[in-house]
């Protein structure tokens, strides 16, 4: 039978509009080489922001997740981008400690400390010490708001005005503020005590998770299983364990904490790997932010004892690592993370382009699941 000309166009026709979505709306990418997906998100981290206009913590999250990247392909190009973004964040440094021209809360930009801390102890420049110290006594200050508590022994509040407790702190400046325990060994117990007096009032007794803001003066402004608040305590306190001595009087705290927080959470993950949202609501969204400190938890206290973590905390770690893979694109945009959140993250939307923390809470994870040769041929 003969085609006219008519019906080949409209044949022609059905088929653009049915493949073209098909190809063009379908940007997740097929398994490659073990590195080819850190190379791709690390690329474009490093190369799609306008990091001249990027002053808050998602530049400090970026940066040491590029450095992640950086010990994972040895490519010097992103060890020397994050050197120039350190010594950025440093000479723009304010007068009361600040990195990076200033915040709106107080820590966020506290997020690149441990990449300032990173480049001190590769350089031995006394510069990133001075600065890293500078930032610790500003988070130090007597000005700032002590929450349930007078200076050092109150939790530190997230806020310059309000006595408000964020569960973010403990990521953005807590790892850090532990880390220069190591210079002087009464920051450790300050470090362990932020942790105690955030998760004081922030936790949820009904499953040993937490909330993502309490005030003062109001109680719990948003009570919420918030997946990535949840995922900053979790990776927060891990981080926290590996910088502190392990004869330390809390160790055992911090870590039962955190191996008792895996647990709650291995109830709540979805058949695809991820966690929605909020965590305990399956009629919020999927989101991989969430996932990925999770993933990154279970990875990073493996690779400081890998007697503290069971099959199925691995288990579950390996079904969230590959279930975040499968959502970054042949771009290397790491897709579904919620943006900036404030008191109500469950009304923001969830991202299908580029979000900084996203990119860089990968690169971070990616290493972790390398150097523990978890990644399975991803």
């Amino acid at each position: 039978m003969q085609i006219s000309k008519k019906q080949y166009t409209l044949v022609i026709f059905f088929l653009t509009i049915i493949i073209f979505p098909l190809v063009f709306t379908s940007p997740f990418y097929i398994k490659l080489s073990s590195d080819e997906v850190c190379t791709r998100v690390a690329d474009y981290t490093m190369n799609e922001f306008d990091y001249s206009i990027f002053t808050d913590w998602g530049k400090g999250i970026c940066i040491q997740g590029l450095l992640d990247a950086y010990e994972v392909t040895k490519d010097v190009k992103y060890l020397l981008f994050a050197q120039q973004i350190v010594d950025q964040s440093i000479r723009t440094q304010t007068d009361s400690g600040i990195f990076g021209h200033g915040e709106f809360n107080v820590g966020d930009s506290t997020a690149i400390g441990l990449s300032v801390l990173y480049f001190f102890n590769r350089t031995g420049d006394s510069k990133y010490r001075e600065a890293a110290l500078k930032n610790l006594n500003y988070l130090r200050s007597p000005e700032r708001i002590w929450v349930d508590g007078g200076w050092l022994k109150g939790g530190s509040s997230h806020s310059f005005t309000k006595p408000e407790l964020w569960i973010d702190h403990l990521y953005m400046a807590v790892p850090f503020w532990a880390k220069l325990g190591q210079i002087n060994e009464t920051y450790y117990d300050e470090a362990v005590n932020q942790i105690y007096m955030h998760l004081k009032h922030l936790k949820d007794p009904s499953t040993n998770l937490v909330g993502h803001i309490w005030s003062e003066d109001e109680g719990f402004v948003d009570p919420s299983l918030w997946g990535r608040g949840i995922g900053w305590a979790t990776a927060a306190i891990a981080k926290t364990l590996e910088v502190i001595p392990q004869a330390h009087n809390n160790y055992s705290y911090l870590l039962n904490t955190v191996l008792t927080m895996l647990a709650s959470l291995d109830e709540f993950q979805d058949t695809s790997g991820l966690w929605h949202t909020i965590v305990n609501d399956s009629s919020t969204y999927l989101e991989t932010s969430c996932s990925t400190l999770f993933a990154y938890t279970v990875a990073k206290l493996a690779h400081i004892n890998n007697t503290w973590i069971n099959e199925g905390n691995k288990t579950m770690a390996i079904k969230a690592f590959h279930a975040v893979v499968e959502k970054v694109d042949n771009f290397g945009v790491v897709h579904w993370c919620t943006g900036g959140t404030g008191a109500k993250p469950y009304e923001v939307p969830r991202a299908d382009f580029a979000i900084p923390w996203g990119q860089g809470l990968f690169l971070s994870m990616y290493r972790e699941f390398h150097d523990l040769n978890w990644t399975g041929g991803v």
